[in-house]
């Protein structure tokens, strides 16, 4: 590779974009491209060579999709029928089935002292408030 100049082209990832494109130098930091200007939409950013790595958000996907599969196999066999509607000043027992109006069914998975319990639903487990 030459030695990059302020004002030369360089291809490199457009944070905007979300491509790699050609780029004008604009700043050097210790010879090497710190700030580009993206000739394609004019945004000025961090020179990046590549595409970032992705995020967590690929490890909480599979962890949610393991908690699921802890959920179906937990929730497998058990009558749903009967699940308990949930209710801030009811009291419930751990392996429980309860029915909340926006989290759905759920298995109260562990008591948290008087007043609070985990709850395991189809999008992970919750802490809930009871006995009040």
């Amino acid at each position: 590779m030459t030695t990059p100049v302020v004002g030369h082209d360089i291809d490199a990832w457009c944070n905007k974009c979300k491509l790699i494109l050609a780029h004008v130098v604009v700043a050097l930091v210790d010879e090497r491209p710190h700030r580009v200007q993206c000739k394609t939409c004019q945004a000025v950013h961090v020179y990046r060579e590549n595409e970032p790595a992705k995020t967590q958000k690929t490890t909480t996907r599979r962890r949610r999709s393991d908690e699921s599969s802890e959920y179906d196999r937990r929730m497998r066999g058990r009558d749903l029928t009967k699940a308990s509607p949930y209710r801030v000043t009811s009291t419930y027992a751990e392996d429980e089935i309860i029915e909340h109006k926006t989290l759905g069914i759920g298995l109260v998975t562990e008591l948290i002292g008087t007043d609070k319990l985990k709850v395991l639903f189809s999008n992970g487990p919750k802490r809930l408030v009871c006995g009040r």
